[in-house]
């Protein structure tokens, strides 16, 4: 339970940072009363939509899309630069699939800091 707080901590430390970077960019290029809460609310977005993409891609790619993809790769490249006893007896599609299937990475920690980030952001949006 211990490294599930840790993650959300860290990847919330993460948002905020970017998050930061984000309005100080916006707003040095503003003057005005509500410019603040404009860079603000433009900075929690691209933090927000930044980790929910992450989020949603990690969560596609436990869900199989993009290991066709991964295998062609792999097996090009292990063709290309191995010799040829390397190659043969390598595991299959289904094999690999499988393999890939018992490994998940987890992602709802990304979308749960992405989506209070986008709902700050909604917050602010409506403040102005």
């Amino acid at each position: 339970m211990k490294t599930n707080k840790y993650r959300y901590v860290l990847t919330a430390a993460a948002a905020i940072a970017v998050a930061a970077l984000s309005t100080h960019v916006r707003f040095s290029n503003m003057d005005g009363g509500k410019s603040l809460i404009r860079a603000l609310s433009d900075g929690c977005f691209v933090s927000g939509v930044l980790f929910t993409g992450i989020g949603l891609l990690i969560y596609a790619s436990n869900e199989g899309f993009f290991s066709v993809f991964s295998y062609g790769i792999s097996s090009a490249l292990r063709v290309m630069f191995r010799r040829r006893e390397d190659i043969l007896g390598k595991e299959t599609y289904v094999e690999y699939r499988q393999a890939r299937m018992e490994k998940k990475t987890e992602f709802r920690y990304l979308c749960a800091v992405g989506g209070c980030f986008l709902l700050l952001a909604l917050l602010l949006a409506v403040l102005i």
